[in-house]
């Protein structure tokens, strides 16, 4: 029987399929890279038990969350929400274990405008640790961009 060398199973290998969490080439802007990819819920949406997911991207430039279809979860192409990581002021996780999840913990990720208005993000069980590092990644991107307001103070309105 004879053995195979590496450079021969690397020509036979089946070419590797885009990610259907990533964005679609058109999406992204000249010289954008993605840095992380996930998966999460609106607020509130894993208590009442109707988790439509939400494809989220973090680029060398913005946050992006995907449109997704009802039907196959997958990505439809169209960017529902972006937001440009220089205009980020602070990210914030909190992990809880509500009632209505039977004890499965919800991990939730609030991101800081510096507009004052925030984008809240959750996801539970075997997804939390995917979304600690997304929430990393996503704080360090804000951190390194030229000119980031990340650590400002922001002013909030009143009731808040």
């Amino acid at each position: 029987m004879a053995a195979l060398s590496q450079a021969s199973m690397d020509t036979h290998r089946m070419p590797r399929k885009p990610s259907r969490r990533a964005p679609s080439p058109e999406q992204l802007e000249e010289g954008e890279t993605v840095l992380a990819l996930g998966v999460c819920s609106p607020p509130g949406a894993i208590e009442r038990q109707s988790t439509q997911p939400i494809r989220i991207a973090v680029t060398s430039r913005r946050f992006l969350a995907l449109k997704t279809s009802r039907m196959t979860g997958r990505s439809k192409g169209e960017v529902e929400l972006a937001v440009l990581l220089g205009d980020v002021v602070s990210v914030v996780t909190l992990k809880r274990h509500p009632v209505a999840t039977m004890g499965v913990p919800v991990l939730t990720v609030a991101m800081v405008l510096s507009n004052g208005e925030t984008v809240v993000i959750e996801t539970s069980g075997l997804r939390i640790k995917a979304m600690r590092h997304f929430a990393d990644v996503l704080e360090a991107a804000a951190r390194a961009v030229p000119g980031s307001k990340y650590g400002s103070s922001v002013e909030t309105p009143d009731g808040l």
